[in-house]
């Protein structure tokens, strides 16, 4: 336990010293996530549920509101430590004081993807909560009592720059520590109970959709470079899809567009819904826990034509 004595007119803070059984030595940095600077995992969901770490974490990536959701940064491939050493002050006679504690921060490198860097801009100079997984399923975190949050930490993401003959240039995002001291006093290693490789932020889609004779043929793009997932959406059924009126309420679709596995599309009768009107999805937490679809949200309603 802690002990703050008052010796000789000054406080004297002291601990016991007693070593880890289990020591955990963080394995090569693997992925960075981005969480509200607030947010915090305590073991129970908003209606007092118990909840595992690695479920809360998927709930804050699928979250309807992007202020109160979670981001998965790009797999790292290279890390630089970056962080400052301790300020010391040296009297003339040789004796050293401490002015100021030393300042925890990386720079991390992703593989080129120009839409992505596109995207990481936006988070720059801005203050989050910053939990570090390792290659080894472990998270690196800030633990208060038994609250668990992320490290209050800054990005800033750099484009690539150029190539040269031999080498690639990789683009990068420099991570700096707010809260000096924050690890030194709260740092904490655990399991984060998902494997690292399978977490991802979530992907913006698009939708097309094509009148075919008495059909509409309805179709799925990344918006990023085109690919069809229409395929990784086909678990869709009734409820998971809105109509928007000319007058902007938004309701439920009336009938559900079925799945065409030959077409890999979804079809649905042009009386389905009335020409001008606009079609949706729900939000990605919906899709995620209703309709078991991951790492997807809609850019915006298509209007029928």
């Amino acid at each position: 336990m802690a002990e703050d004595k008052i010796i000789g007119g000054c406080e004297i803070n002291v601990r016991n010293t007693g070593k880890s059984r289990c020591v955990k030595i963080p394995g090569r940095y693997a992925m960075a996530i981005i969480l509200p600077k607030n947010a915090t995992y305590t073991g129970l969901d908003e209606e007092n549920n118990p909840i595992e770490f690695a479920e809360w974490i998927m709930n804050m990536i699928h979250d309807a509101d992007p202020i109160r959701r979670a981001y998965p940064f790009p797999d790292i491939e290279g890390v630089e430590n970056t962080g400052e050493d301790k300020v010391e002050f040296t009297t003339p006679y040789g004796r050293k004081f401490i002015m100021a504690p030393g300042q925890f921060g990386f720079t991390m490198q992703y593989l080129p993807d120009d839409c992505l860097t596109e995207r990481l801009v936006a988070f720059n100079n801005q203050k989050f909560g910053v939990m570090i997984a390792d290659m080894k399923n472990d998270v690196m975190v800030v633990k208060i009592g038994n609250t668990i949050k992320g490290m209050e930490m800054t990005p800033y993401t750099s484009p690539q720059g150029a190539n040269t003959a031999s080498d690639v240039a990789l683009p990068e995002i420099a991570f700096t520590a707010t809260i000096a001291d924050e690890l030194n006093k709260r740092r904490w290693i655990s399991p984060a109970g998902f494997n690292v490789s399978e977490i991802k932020g979530l992907e913006d889609i698009t939708m097309a959709v094509i009148k075919d004779g008495m059909n509409y043929i309805i179709k799925f793009f990344l918006s990023c470079d085109n690919s069809d997932v229409t395929p990784e959406l086909q678990t869709l059924a009734a409820g998971a899809w809105l109509q928007k009126d000319t007058s902007g309420a938004v309701t439920p679709l009336g009938t559900t567009p079925t799945y065409d596995v030959s077409k890999r599309a979804f079809t649905m009768d042009v009386a389905s819904i009335p020409s001008g009107y606009s079609l949706g999805l729900v939000p990605p937490n919906k899709l995620y826990k209703e309709f078991g679809i991951e790492f997807k949200e809609l850019v915006d309603f298509v209007e029928i034509p």
